[in-house]
């Protein structure tokens, strides 16, 4: 049996343990804009507080830019219903 958590992605990684859904969820705009620096210098790209913004994987609208766009796992787990990607037939796939 599956226990829903709303704050796991599908691959398994706690949402309270990251800062950009700390911060979003604290209603703390400036601490996104301090990450977005951070990840500026980290990856030498453009990186702007908006694309932090996220409810989660599960839940809400707002997901990070990286989560929504990036995440291999999270669009085949939505279209398959699954919670994990560790359900599929073919993990591991990636």
């Amino acid at each position: 049996m599956t226990i829903f958590c709303p704050v796991q992605c599908y691959r398994g990684t706690d949402c309270f343990k990251c800062s950009s859904y700390l911060a979003t969820q604290s209603g703390k705009y400036e601490e996104l804009e301090k990450i977005a620096i951070n990840l500026e210098k980290l990856y030498r790209a453009e990186v702007k507080p908006e694309y932090l913004i996220c409810d989660g994987c599960r839940a809400g609208e707002r997901h990070s830019f990286v989560c929504a766009n990036s995440c291999k796992m999270r669009r085949p787990c939505i279209g398959k219903d699954f919670f994990s990607c560790i359900e599929c037939s073919d993990f591991p796939c990636l």
